[in-house]
């Protein structure tokens, strides 16, 4: 049987850039990884104990699609208190990780050849679920380094028009969204008749004192919102894949066929795990994002040195240098010569062509300056 028996879409699609570098990163002993998007942390004491709690208790078995009704509730107290809305577990739904609420979302309210408006350089998935769901990924530059570019969205919005997916903070910039832009995009959707989708998953990671603002807090536009969120990167259990979507009770309901046709339900146990995350101490938070913080010094200044122009990381573990060179010739000769993995900026969208995403979440601060000096090596030869 050929290939014109499959799926034209799925057969469209490359090879993921990320999993390629990784794939042979994996080969290369002692490679310093600067391309893996996640902490370097062990899961919280008491998460594993939570884990193995649940087990031990048999709760190994099906929950209903939407997530259990424990967590459910955790949640929507969760962005009750921190984004001042008015949510109940009717307006969540649990995922398998914040890729499976993308899905969800997507599969629910794309038709084919609807086109969604997605930030360039945004995280690669975006472009991945979009085409997967029959849709249409349109790259836009509207995100600065110091505003938001409306002028750029409306050259790109047309009649097929769909939906925004807004990243903040950014993989791969580290760029945090004030309010006074998070109002803007809000403008823009509305005039428009968008769906927003907001995508928070690294809203626990941002430094120099700056607020997370929610698109969650603008009630007046909780009928066009779609608010991912997960556990992974917060609380260093990015394997137990458990996220979540909060929206409209009805649109909840219609991702339930979504979540249901996929995986049937998120991990049992790995649900209780994040219950006990919600409920417990966020002192591991804190402790996680204090080191992230000293490592981003740590590289902002070191890549300063070397003359390299980048946006420095309000947040998130990431950093997006330009090294004015063909992105992928340039992650692969560092892979080569220094044994230094980066993710080739291209990945991210258009504008990467010439960057480079560096992770300073997945290394130490000793592997972070022999990284660096790596890409040092190279640039002078």
């Amino acid at each position: 049987m050929g290939d014109r028996k499959l799926n034209r879409v799925i057969l469209s699609i490359p090879e993921s850039g990320i999993n390629k570098v990784a794939d042979l990163a994996d080969k290369i002993p002692g490679c310093i990884r600067f391309d893996i998007g996640e902490p370097n942390f062990d899961m919280p004491i008491h998460l594993k104990q939570a884990a193995i709690k649940a087990i031990e208790e048999g709760f190994t078995h099906y929950t209903s699609n939407f997530g259990i009704l424990e967590l459910r509730k955790a949640i929507a107290k969760k962005e009750r208190q921190e984004n001042r809305t008015n949510l109940s577990e009717d307006n969540v739904i649990v995922t398998p990780g914040g890729i499976g609420g993308l899905f969800c979302i997507l599969k629910t309210i794309l038709n084919p050849d609807d086109e969604v408006l997605i930030p360039d350089p945004s995280w690669a998935p975006y472009n991945l679920v979009i085409r997967v769901s029959h849709g249409r990924s349109v790259w836009t530059e509207f995100v600065k380094e110091n505003n938001v570019d409306i002028d750029i969205l409306e050259e790109n919005v047309t009649k097929k028009t769909k939906a925004i997916i807004v990243n903040s903070p950014s993989n791969p910039t580290g760029r945090v969204l004030r309010k006074n832009e998070t109002e803007k995009i809000v403008g823009f959707a509305v005039e428009h008749d968008l769906f927003i989708i907001s995508d928070e998953v690294y809203e626990k990671i941002i430094f120099d004192g700056i607020s997370h603002y929610s698109f969650g807090r603008i009630s007046e536009i909780f009928d066009r919102l779609f608010l991912i969120n997960s556990f992974s990167k917060t609380y260093a259990m990015t394997g137990l894949r458990v996220g979540y979507v909060v929206a409209e009770e009805k649109f909840i309901k219609e991702m339930g066929k979504v979540n249901r046709a996929i995986t049937a339900c998120v991990n049992s146990i790995a649900q209780k795990v994040a219950l006990t995350a919600l409920q417990g101490s966020q002192d591991c938070v804190e402790e996680m994002k204090k080191e992230y913080e000293e490592r981003r010094d740590l590289i902002v200044n070191e890549l300063k040195s070397m003359g390299l122009e980048f946006m420095k990381p309000m947040g998130t573990f990431y950093i997006f240098p330009d090294v004015n060179e063909n992105s992928e010739r340039f992650s692969a000769m560092l892979l080569k010569k220094q044994n230094v993995a980066t993710v080739p900026g291209i990945v991210f969208g258009p504008s990467g062509k010439n960057a480079v995403r560096i992770s300073f979440g997945s290394c130490t601060k000793e592997q972070i300056i022999e990284g660096v000096e790596g890409i040092k090596k190279l640039i002078k030869t």
